[in-house]
C-alpha cells in the first residue's frame, strides 16, 4: 500500500525565487491558520509561508516522539491538504511524509507549503517545507511532505449511522496513552482528545473531541483532533504493533469536506498490512473528513537504536537551577517544620531520627487529610561553593524517600532562617533551595565527561587503601577492580563479619599483597585501632546496610540506626581519623536513593544523602572526596540496571571529574515518558525528560492565602522535634503570557 502512495509522487519544486512572497500574493490572514485563496502566481502555482514556535503555539509541545517535541503528521496533512484548496483542489490525491518536523526549543520555523502547475492530467504537485527562521532568507529550505492534488468531483462520503456495530468491545482511551507513552510517543492533555473507542472485526470506532481553550477554526481538521482519532487504531488494536508505537508515513485519497470541526466520530478500517482508511462526522452524522489510505509504520528500529543509546549508562549530577518568577499560586503548606540552625554539625543519626519522628507523626494524623508538610533545613544540601551538613542532609534523604511513597503531602526546603518562604511553599515545587530571595530547584542532568588527562601517579598513591565492607558483593567487585585496574599492590580489607580466605587469595594471586580485618568502623574505638599503625594513601568505603528498605510510616527508628551506623556513621569516623593522613582518594559509595528517593528506601535514602554530603564537605575543606550513588544493581526511581562493569567504569570516570557527588544511571525513557504523560514525572527528572507543556509538578495546596487558619497543633511528636507553624504567604498573580495561551493559532503572512 504505502510502496504504490509513494511511486504516486513526482517531485515538482516551484521555481527559483517562487519561495518568496511577493507583491501580487497577499499576506496570510492572522485569523487562519492556513492560506487562504489567493490568485496563483505566473508559473501557475501557489507558495504560502507560516511561522511556528512553541511560543506562539504551545499546544505543539504536548506531541513528543521520542523525547523530541515534533510537528504531528497530521499537522503535514492538513497543511498540505489546506495548500490543495487555496489552488482550487478538492482532493489530496496522495501524500508521503518524508521526514519530521522537529519544532525548535527557542527561536521558531518558517513553514512553506508550495502547490505547483498543474499538468496535462489536471494534477498539482503539494510540498511542505521548513527552514529556521534565524537562517535568514537565503537558507535553503528542507522538504518533510510531498504529494500530489487534484479536482475529484462532489463524490461525497456517507455518514457512519449509529455507531459502532453490535459486539464491539469498548477500550481504554487513557491506558492506551500510558502505553503509548512507553513505546517512546508521549502526548500532553492538547491531544488527549480520544474520548471513546471501541474494537471491532477489522475496524475501530471513536469519539474525539479538542479540550476546551483550543481553536478548530481556520484549520481543515485540527491537527491535535485527527491525531487523536489515530491513537484508536493502537487502542483498537487494528494493525499489529509488534511491540513499536506507530506513526503515519503517507496517505492517499484525502478530502476535507466540513473545516473547523471540534468534535467528531470516527470509523477506521483496515485496508491494508500497514494501512487503515477513515471518515469521521460531526454531530449530525455529516462527513467531515475522508482518508482512503493511511499508512501508518512502527517507529524505525534505528531510531529507537538511538534513543536507546541516548539513555545508556552515564554519569549524572543536581543541578541547582534557579526557578523564575512569576509562580504559580495560590498555595501553601498547613505546617512548616524546622530543623533547628543550632544543630548544624550534629550527629547524623540524630537528624534522621528527627525526620522519622515528624514524618510518621504527620502522616498517621488522621485529622490531617491531605494536608502538606513543609520540612525546612539549613545546609541540608549545597549550592556551588556552600558546605552542607550531612546532619541536614539525611534529613533530606529521609524525606525523599517519604516523598515517593506519599506524593505531595511533603515539601522540602533549604533555607536561612531570615529567609521568606512564602512564594517556595507556593511555588508547587516539592523541593527547593532559597538563596537571597532566590527560588532554586533540583534538576537532575548528564554529568560532563571529562577528557582523560594524563596521570603522574595512581589515583590511590603508592600505599595502603583502604576498603570497607570487603565482605560483600560490592567490596570484593571493587577490590578486585583496584588490583587489576588500578594497580594497587597493597591493600587493607575489613569487614563486620570478616573478609572470606578465598578473596584474599585471589588478590594476593595477582600480586597484591593483601591484610584482612574483622572490625566495625562504626565504632570510634575499634577503627583507631585499626588505623593506629598503617598510615593510608586511599580509602574506599564500599561498607552497606545490613538490611533491607523499609516504609517511612512503618520505619521503627532502631532499624533507621541499624542502617546509618555500618554506612554514613561510619564514613565519618573514616573522615575523622584520616584528617591527618596523606590521602589521594576518598571514595564513598551511597545509594541513588538519596537523591532520587524512591518508595520502600527511606534507610538507604538518609545514609546516602549523608554520604554525598560528606563528600562535599570534605571537598569544601580542600580534602579529596568523592560519592558515588550506585550499588549494584543500582536501579532505581526512573533506571535500569547497571552491569557491574559499567557501574566500574563510571567510577573510574567519577574519580578525575570535577563533582564531588556521582549518580551513575540508566535511564528508562520509557518510564519516564510514562510518568510524564499521566503527570507523575518527579520534578527531579524535568532537565532530563521533556514535559508536555500542561504537565506540571504537582501543586502544593494547603492553607488559603485569604486569611489566617484556625491553630492547629501537631503532633507530640513532632512538637517535640522543633516544628512550628507558619503561614505560607501568596505569591504575585501568575501572568502566563503566550506559552501559556492555549489558544493562539498559526500566525501567518
Amino acid at each position: 500500500m504505502s510502496e504504490n502512495v509513494m511511486a504516486a509522487i513526482r517531485s515538482d519544486e516551484p521555481p527559483p525565487g517562487a519561495d518568496r512572497p511577493g507583491g501580487d500574493a497577499p499576506p496570510w490572514s492572522a485569523a487562519r491558520p492556513w492560506p487562504r485563496t489567493s490568485r496563483p502566481r505566473r508559473w501557475g502555482g501557489v507558495v504560502r509561508t507560516a511561522r511556528l514556535s512553541l511560543a506562539e503555539q504551545p499546544w505543539l509541545g504536548d506531541h513528543l516522539v521520542l523525547g523530541a517535541v515534533l510537528l504531528p503528521a497530521t499537522a503535514l496533512l492538513d497543511l498540505a491538504a489546506g495548500g490543495a484548496r487555496e489552488a482550487g483542489c478538492d482532493r489530496l490525491d496522495a501524500v508521503v511524509f518524508e521526514r519530521p518536523v522537529p519544532v525548535p526549543e527557542w527561536g521558531a520555523l518558517q513553514l512553506r507549503v508550495a502547490v505547483g502547475a498543474e499538468d496535462a492530467e489536471g494534477r498539482r504537485a503539494v510540498t511542505v517545507s521548513s527552514r529556521r527562521e534565524s537562517a535568514g532568507p537565503d537558507a535553503p529550505w528542507t522538504r518533510h511532505a510531498a504529494g500530489r492534488a487534484s479536482r475529484g468531483g462532489d463524490a461525497r462520503a456517507a455518514g457512519l449511522g449509529g455507531g459502532p456495530p453490535p459486539g464491539a468491545v469498548p477500550v481504554d482511551p487513557g491506558a492506551h496513552r500510558v502505553r503509548l507513552a512507553a513505546l517512546g510517543l508521549v502526548h500532553g492533555p492538547a491531544f488527549h482528545g480520544l474520548r471513546a473507542a471501541w474494537a471491532a472485526e477489522g475496524e475501530a470506532w471513536a469519539e474525539v473531541s479538542l479540550p476546551d481553550g483550543i481553536e478548530a477554526q481556520g484549520f481543515g481538521v485540527h491537527p491535535a483532533l485527527l491525531d487523536a482519532a489515530l491513537h484508536a487504531v493502537g487502542a483498537g488494536g487494528l494493525l499489529a504493533d509488534e511491540g513499536r508505537a506507530r506513526v503515519p508515513c503517507a496517505a492517499s485519497g484525502v478530502r476535507v469536506w466540513r473545516p473547523g470541526a471540534r468534535a467528531l466520530r470516527v470509523r477506521l478500517a483496515r485496508v491494508g498490512a500497514d494501512a487503515v482508511s477513515l471518515v469521521a462526522v460531526d454531530g449530525a452524522d455529516r462527513p467531515v473528513v475522508e482518508v482512503g489510505a493511511l499508512v501508518l509504520r512502527p517507529l524505525s528500529a534505528a531510531a529507537l537504536a538511538a534513543d536507546r543509546a541516548a539513555s545508556g549508562p552515564a554519569p549524572h549530577r543536581v543541578d541547582w537551577q534557579a526557578l523564575p518568577p512569576p509562580w504559580p499560586g495560590p498555595g501553601g503548606c498547613d505546617v512548616v517544620a524546622r530543623r533547628d540552625a543550632r544543630r548544624r554539625g550534629g550527629d547524623v543519626l540524630a537528624g534522621a531520627l528527627w525526620a522519622l519522628g515528624l514524618v510518621r507523626a504527620w502522616l498517621a494524623d488522621g485529622e490531617r487529610g491531605e494536608g502538606r508538610l513543609a520540612v525546612v533545613t539549613r545546609g541540608g544540601v549545597a549550592l556551588p561553593g556552600e558546605s552542607p551538613d550531612p546532619a541536614q542532609a539525611a534529613v533530606w534523604g529521609l524525606v525523599r524517600a517519604a516523598q515517593s511513597e506519599h506524593p505531595g503531602r511533603l515539601v522540602l526546603v533549604d533555607a536561612d532562617p531570615d529567609e521568606d518562604l512564602g512564594a517556595a511553599l507556593a511555588s508547587g515545587e516539592p523541593q527547593l533551595a532559597v538563596r537571597g530571595g532566590r527560588l532554586l530547584v533540583p534538576r537532575l542532568v548528564r554529568a560532563e565527561r571529562v577528557a582523560e588527562v594524563p596521570r603522574t601517579g595512581p589515583v590511590f598513591g603508592p600505599g595502603t587503601v583502604l576498603v570497607t565492607g570487603a565482605g560483600g558483593a560490592l567490596g570484593r567487585l571493587v577490590a578486585r577492580h583496584l588490583v587489576a585496574a588500578h594497580g594497587v599492590t597493597d591493600l587493607l580489607l575489613v569487614g563486620r563479619r570478616g573478609v572470606p580466605g578465598d578473596v584474599v587469595a585471589a588478590l594476593a594471586g595477582r600480586g597484591a599483597t593483601v591484610r584482612a580485618a574483622l572490625c566495625d568502623v562504626g565504632e570510634r574505638a575499634a577503627l583507631r585501632a585499626l588505623l593506629a599503625d598503617r598510615p593510608l594513601t586511599g580509602v574506599v568505603h564500599c561498607a552497606g546496610a545490613p538490611e533491607s528498605g523499609g516504609a517511612v510510616a512503618s520505619l521503627a527508628p532502631e532499624r533507621l540506626a541499624r542502617a546509618l551506623r555500618p554506612t554514613a556513621l561510619a564514613a565519618a569516623r573514616l573522615h575523622e581519623l584520616t584528617r591527618g593522613m596523606d590521602l589521594s582518594a576518598f571514595v564513598l559509595f551511597s545509594s541513588p536513593a538519596g537523591i532520587l528517593g524512591g518508595r520502600g528506601a527511606a534507610p538507604h535514602a538518609a545514609a546516602g544523602a549523608a554520604l554525598d554530603a560528606l563528600a562535599e564537605r570534605r571537598r569544601a575543606l580542600g580534602l579529596p572526596a568523592v560519592s558515588i550513588a550506585w550499588r549494584p544493581p543500582g536501579a532505581g526511581e526512573g533506571a535500569l540496571p547497571l552491569a557491574c562493569h559499567e557501574g566500574l567504569a563510571l567510577m573510574d570516570a567519577a574519580l578525575t571529574a570535577p563533582d564531588a557527588v556521582t549518580v551513575p544511571l540508566r535511564l528508562d525513557p520509557g518510564a519516564l515518558r510514562a510518568r510524564a504523560v499521566e503527570g507523575a514525572l518527579p520534578a527531579l527528572f524535568h532537565g532530563l525528560v521533556r514535559v508536555p507543556t500542561a504537565v506540571s509538578p504537582r501543586r502544593v495546596r494547603g492553607v488559603p492565602t485569604d486569611g489566617p487558619r484556625a491553630e492547629t497543633p501537631l503532633p507530640p511528636a513532632a512538637r517535640d522535634g522543633g516544628a512550628r507553624r507558619d503561614q505560607a504567604a501568596a505569591p504575585p498573580p501568575r501572568r502566563d503570557g503566550a506559552r501559556a495561551d492555549r489558544r493562539r493559532r498559526w500566525p501567518l503572512r
